[in-house]
């Protein structure tokens, strides 16, 4: 039974990279392009997400979430929503060492 494609052996050894990688990762610029916008809208929505989240446990007096944490989620490609959700909230608006 055939499934469209037919592994070469295991003691089969590739001449060039590009014999051995043909046909191993094929996606079009459109693919590329949704996975890059998936990945990016999850990244900033994890971001606007966390920030929201510490400002609601620093209301309550709980236990926050670290800032190398939200950075990291800025860094990551999240800053444009976690610049909204700075504002949006009011917070860490005022410490300059965040900010900056």
């Amino acid at each position: 039974m055939s499934y469209g494609w037919n592994p070469a052996p295991i003691s089969t050894a590739c001449a060039g990279i590009s014999e051995c990688t043909e046909g191993v990762l094929e996606i079009s610029t459109e693919q590329l392009a949704f996975l890059l916008a998936t990945v990016l809208v999850t990244v900033n929505t994890v971001s606007a997400l966390a920030i929201w989240w510490d400002k609601r446990r620093a209301a309550r007096s709980q236990r926050r979430i670290r800032e190398e944490t939200l950075l990291v989620w800025a860094m990551m490609g999240g800053w444009p929503a976690g610049i909204w959700a700075m504002r949006r909230y009011r917070h860490k608006t005022s410490k300059p060492s965040f900010i900056a």
